[in-house]
């Protein structure tokens, strides 16, 4: 191009009509506009719409999305009834502010386009005819699709806060009441073994005072357990072997032990393997079962089938640190690296488990028991319960506990052997069961074991001897005496004895007081074999201080 069409091209532009300049210029500035602009008829249909509006429905040109909106109608919104609204507000107030809608963006490989909006923003306004009459409909949409998500999740948190709040509410509610009806309990355990004290063996009442006082000894350990759950107590965590407990669950359930008491068969056809290399979990045996138990019943609950329900149980061992663990679950994600044991609930029937579960507690289905408790014992072990990926269009229920190490389980499982002794002990507590469980234990050891149901009978066989005894167990609540008062007793005329104070689930005791009173050290019931046993060594393993001529002994709280 030489200099003289150059010219005459620039003279060309410049004496273009001013309108058509203007033309030119606004229809740029709508084209390239961030924002979605469009223009709609009265009618329904689109007359006008620029590229950023196309492109949040899917469409890769304004031309494209026009064609193609004539016949879609109502159809490019999820919620036709929410779109009606806001043509009626629009129609009688002619204008609208900001109304969300969702839309369905178009997809014709299947596949959600990336430029596409899931929610959007709509303000818009009636044009009207110098007549008075609506000429057409012109606004701006707005992409909310990222603040809709963030708002959506918010809601999300909070109702999870309440739910959590109300749980703790219920926590505390639960303490409450369990210290309450402990209360309670304790004078009727106590006057019960006192009558049975006084009646004969043989008497008729004798049997029934003794139903008695085992149930009221099992509704402790049951206000215990209550306590437990609330977190008031923490539950003492060992190695267990993770298959063992299931197959004792599954024992129970199947319905196969009918002298059990607690043995209750669930009414499907349950498949179990259980073929996990490293099986052991450090926690509580009796919250994994009551765990488990929980989670076979709520499958259970769950399965259908045409040809009978049925369940099938996995265990496996999996390392969160290779490339496998991506086929699990994204909740495993928040596990930590290192092996995991996965156990795997799937049934038979196109809804197997409740679909949509997340590891929010608590999980409740209409018609099935929630599984709040359950969610609180798993985070306890430091483990997880979430909805797995479907296996053959069957749902499935997992559940994630961290293993412990071989090395780490067969050293805290291969402890010392438990301490022989011939030393002389006391065991004072108006429990029978009690008195008989450390006889039982420690009478084998070598121990010489002496047991009174009170703390008069205590004293009286204490003050025939004082020197001769090295160790004395007692309990808190007793008639008479609590086992501060009885401790301070027998310090009083024996200041170095070394005095053990076992409370029960409801009693308050704190080790500012029991160290005041003579108490060395604290223990809370139910003890197992292995915490007696520990308890009795940590005791009877005390120091002598030469230069102050003194006995001392470590001092601990429960």
């Amino acid at each position: 191009m030489n200099t003289q069409q150059r010219r005459l091209k620039r003279g060309t532009f410049r004496e273009q009509p001013l309108a058509q300049r203007e033309e030119a210029e606004f229809r740029s500035l709508f084209e390239n506009a961030a924002a979605g602009l469009f223009r709609k008829s009265r009618s329904g249909g689109f007359l006008l719409v620029n590229t950023a509006l196309a492109r949040m429905f899917g469409y890769p040109t304004p031309d494209a999305f026009l064609a193609e909106s004539k016949e879609a109608g109502h159809s490019l919104f999820a919620d036709p009834q929410a779109f009606a609204a806001m043509v009626h507000k629009l129609l009688t107030h002619g204008v609208v502010n900001n109304a969300e809608l969702r839309i369905i963006p178009r997809t014709p490989e299947g596949a959600r386009p990336a430029a596409a909006a899931e929610w959007i923003a709509v303000t818009a306004r009636a044009v009207y005819t110098s007549k008075g009459s609506i000429r057409h409909f012109e606004g701006t949409v707005t992409d909310i699709t990222r603040c809709k998500t963030a708002r959506m999740r918010a809601a999300q948190l909070q109702e999870q806060l309440e739910q959590a709040r109300s749980l703790e509410c219920a926590g505390v509610l639960a303490r409450a009441l369990a210290e309450d009806i402990g209360g309670l309990l304790e004078p009727i355990v106590q006057q019960t073994q006192s009558a049975l004290n006084t009646l004969p063996a043989h008497s008729p009442a004798h049997t029934a005072l003794d139903q008695a006082l085992t149930a009221s000894t099992e509704a402790r350990g049951q206000l215990y357990r209550m306590l437990e759950f609330c977190r008031e107590l923490e539950p003492p965590q060992v190695p267990v072997s993770f298959t063992a407990v299931v197959k004792e669950c599954l024992r129970t359930l199947r319905g196969k032990n009918q002298d059990e008491k607690d043995g209750e068969a669930v009414p499907v056809k349950i498949t179990a393997d259980l073929d996990a290399r490293e099986d052991v979990v450090k926690g509580n045996a009796r919250l994994l079962r009551r765990a488990v138990c929980a989670l076979v019943k709520y499958a259970a609950d769950s399965c259908s089938g045409r040809t009978g329900p049925a369940m099938t149980l996995r265990l496996r061992t999996i390392d969160m640190e290779t490339a496998a663990a991506a086929a699990h679950p994204p909740h495993t994600r928040t596990l930590p690296a290192g092996r995991h044991i996965c156990l795997t609930f799937s049934g038979s029937g196109a809804h197997a488990l409740p679909q949509g579960c997340t590891a929010c507690p608590p999980w409740s289905t209409h018609g099935k028991p929630s599984l709040a408790m359950v969610q609180g014992i798993v985070k306890l072990h430091n483990g997880i319960l979430c909805q797995g990926p479907d296996e053959g269009g069957v749902a499935t229920l997992c559940l994630y506990l961290p293993a412990l190490g071989v090395a780490d389980s067969a050293r805290t499982a291969a402890g010392p052997a438990p301490r022989l002794g011939s030393e002389r002990i006391l065991v004072v507590d108006t429990d029978h069961s009690e008195r008989n469980q450390w006889r039982a234990l420690l009478g084998p050891l070598g121990y010489r074991m002496e047991t009174r149901p009170g703390p008069v009978e205590g004293l009286r066989l204490f003050m025939e001897s004082p020197e001769s005894f090295d160790l004395v167990i007692t309990a808190y609540a007793m008639p008479q005496l609590n086992g501060l008062e009885f401790a301070r007793t027998l310090t009083g005329i024996r200041p170095d004895i070394p005095v053990a104070l076992c409370l029960s689930a409801h009693d308050t005791v704190t080790p500012d007081s029991a160290c005041a009173a003579g108490a060395c050290r604290l223990a809370r019931k139910p003890l197992d074999g292995a915490a007696r046993t520990r308890l009795v060594e940590l005791m009877l393993s005390r120091n002598t201080d030469k230069t102050a001529g003194q006995r001392s002994w470590p001092r601990f709280s429960s």
